[in-house]
């Protein structure tokens, strides 16, 4: 009786499944790998994911994912971009949310109307003066 207990554990203790085999199981819980493995056992799993010949692109962009989110560090989530009032650099404003006068153009376009006259009454001053 105690030789068949023993056997009855060792057989289950026997038939735990791999770690390759814990992270398919992870992934198909819910799609997405939410376990701490590391970048090898990862490798490995998507190794024996592709070994058949016919790639599993969800389970590849699984992995790809998780390698982004919690070995590399980067945020897989949300918008594209920095978050609010984290930005250095200017945001630029929408056509038509301003009530002025766009000051560079009309100032640019006073330069440009005083070289043309400039311009003119020059040519005109020394037609005159020959």
């Amino acid at each position: 009786m105690v030789l068949l207990c023993v056997g009855a554990i060792s057989a289950t203790a026997a038939t735990e499944p791999s770690i390759t085999e814990q992270i398919f199981a992870d992934y198909v819980d819910n799609r997405v790998i939410d376990g701490d493995w590391s970048a090898s056992e990862l490798d490995r799993a998507l190794d024996v994911a592709n070994a058949g010949g016919t790639p599993f692109g969800e389970f590849a962009s699984a992995v790809d994912e998780k390698f982004d989110r919690d070995i590399l560090g980067l945020d897989t989530g949300g918008p594209v971009g920095p978050a609010d009032d984290q930005s250095f650099l200017p945001v630029p404003v929408a056509p038509g949310e301003r009530d002025q006068p766009p000051w560079p153009f009309i100032v640019l376009s006073a330069l440009a109307a005083a070289l043309v006259v400039t311009g003119a009454g020059s040519s005109i001053y020394r037609r005159a003066r020959r």
